[in-house]
């Protein structure tokens, strides 16, 4: 995470357990809940640690690399290779691992292709000049300059062009569409395929 930048507020926090995290996995089981993460030796058939998260991607992401550390720190193990699912398969998360020459045996998230109908962010042109992007429709989005926990920088069209762009059904369910783009380690923009 850059400095400066806290992690964004949850959107519903519990008034008994505000730790836990409001979630919806599968859509079938909605409610606070915790995520447990489990380091297992998989030759030996052992769980070596275990990180209990609230029920988020990045807090399991985060539980990662806490178990991999901690497992070095206490028993001197240093895995070679990882094995994870798809939730696990940003390219921040797999670049922390083959940093740290870790082999990943994950799939990789591709959220380029998993459009179910809608504009792909490839459909939308990044002006590094003016720091914005432009939608198919010709409307501009705006950064407001926060960057999220996880290094992106979201771009947000005004709810107005969005309201009356006739191609809207296509481009998002939501009242206006946000396009984010990432940053490299040294905080500064990468290039508009990122």
């Amino acid at each position: 995470m850059p400095p400066g930048n806290p992690p964004a507020p949850p959107k519903v926090t519990s008034l008994t357990d505000p730790t836990a995290a409001w979630t919806n996995k599968g859509q079938r089981k909605v409610g606070f809940a915790y995520g447990a993460n489990y380091l297992i030796d998989l030759q030996q058939a052992i769980i070596v640690q275990v990180e209990a998260t609230p029920a988020r991607w990045s807090a399991e992401v985060a539980a990662t690399k806490t178990v991999l550390e901690r497992t070095q720190e206490c028993f001197g193990l240093e895995p070679q290779r990882l094995a994870a699912d798809a939730a696990y398969g940003s390219g921040l998360m797999i670049g922390w691992l083959m940093r740290r020459r870790i082999e990943p045996h994950i799939p990789l998230l591709d959220r380029e292709h998993q459009t179910k109908g809608f504009c792909t962010r490839a459909d939308f042109t990044f002006d590094p000049h003016a720091n914005l992007f432009v939608c198919p429709g010709r409307k501009q989005l705006k950064s407001t300059g926060l960057v999220r926990e996880n290094g992106t920088v979201p771009y947000f069209a005004s709810t107005k062009d969005c309201r009356a762009y006739a191609l809207k059904p296509h481009c998002t369910k939501g009242t206006k569409r946000i396009v984010t783009r990432k940053l490299n380690r040294t905080g500064v923009p990468r290039g508009s395929n990122s």
